[in-house]
Formats: structure tokens, sequence, C-alpha cells
């Protein structure tokens, strides 16, 4: 696993207060440069006008959604060239294999934990990165975890990114070592 770390004013996750607003922004942008730096095999992103899919699982009341949407809006962002699309669906029923079919990148939002393992073998081998914001996401087998930490002596939260590099491995993806060598917060579980 890889971590990549933002500071961020507030408390940490051990059930302190941080500013989930400016967290979803930081997870937001996590989620561009993952993006950007992760390879998919090359019949998932054919043709110039493919879109990129982001979909977000489960209830997002930080929005992360409406960061992602505004980015995309105001900057015209791409993922390696192609237009980007945001889906969001609050349940495993509303996700169904037709939609992780055309998906490049799968969040869980925290209400997921309790569904994981059954949307991990729901996507059995499929080239889809995985990212969730609960603790001991990429230990049970998601690629990238987005964790809380409070910094030593501070009121600052970091959010780590934690990588799962064999896990991204096996769905044949590719990260950038541009991203995983990031000196701060970055590390491998």
């Amino acid at each position: 696993t890889v971590a990549a770390a933002m500071a961020l004013p507030g408390r940490c996750a051990s059930g302190q207060e941080i500013d989930e607003t400016l967290a979803a922004a930081v997870k937001g942008a996590y989620m561009f440069s993952l993006a950007q730096y992760t390879s998919w095999p090359t019949q998932c992103l054919e043709g110039a006008e493919a879109p990129f899919v982001n979909q977000i699982l489960g209830d997002d009341p930080h929005g992360i959604e409406a960061v992602l949407t505004d980015a995309i809006r105001q900057k015209a962002l791409t993922v390696q060239g192609h237009p980007v699309t945001v889906r969001t669906a609050t349940s495993v029923s509303e996700f169904p294999a037709a939609l992780m079919d055309a998906c490049h990148l799968l969040f869980l939002t925290r209400t997921m934990k309790a569904h994981w393992e059954r949307v991990e073998t729901a996507l059995a081998d499929r080239p889809i990165i995985t990212v969730g914001e609960f603790a001991g996401f990429a230990e049970a087998g998601g690629m990238v975890e987005f964790s809380p930490r409070r910094r030593p002596g501070g009121r600052t939260v970091t959010i780590d990114m934690h990588v799962n590099l064999e896990a991204v491995r096996e769905s044949d993806l590719r990260i950038s070592a541009q991203l995983l060598g990031l000196p701060k917060g970055v590390k491998i579980v």
C-alpha cells in the first residue's frame, strides 16, 4: 500500500472532527491524480471520445461528487485526454455489472464498508481502480485507502493515501512511479 499525504486543519478521524469539505476537496484531487497516473489496458479507454468514468458508491454527505463535477466543469479537466464523467449510486443494487463494465475509478464512501466484500467479488478482475475512505480498505483488498491522521503535536490532520500494489497489479492496472514516489505520506503496505 502506498500513502500520499496532504495537511488539513481539524482533528483526526478517531472520533474527532475534521473539515469534511476540505477533506472532500483533497480526496477529489487525489482521485484526479490517481486517474492521471494510472495506466489501464488499451481496450478500457478506446477512442478519444470514450469517457473516463468516476463512480461514487454510497452516501456522499460531504460532497465528493460536487467537488469532482465542479473541478471538471470549471477547469475543463480530462483524464489522459478523455472527457470525465461522474456517476453516483447510493447502494450496491444501483451499481449492476453493466455499470461496472464502463467504470474506471470506483470511490466507496464510508457507508459501503459493510458491502466491500460483495463489491470486491462483483468486480472480479475488472480493471477498475478502487478507492475507499474507510479504515482497513487497502488491507481488505481495496487498491487505495484515504485515511485521516493527526499530525504529531498539532491540530492539523493529514489525509494519507495508502495504495495496495498487489490489488492494483491483479487488476491489470499500473500506477506510475511518479505518484508512488511522492516524498510525503506515500506508504506501501
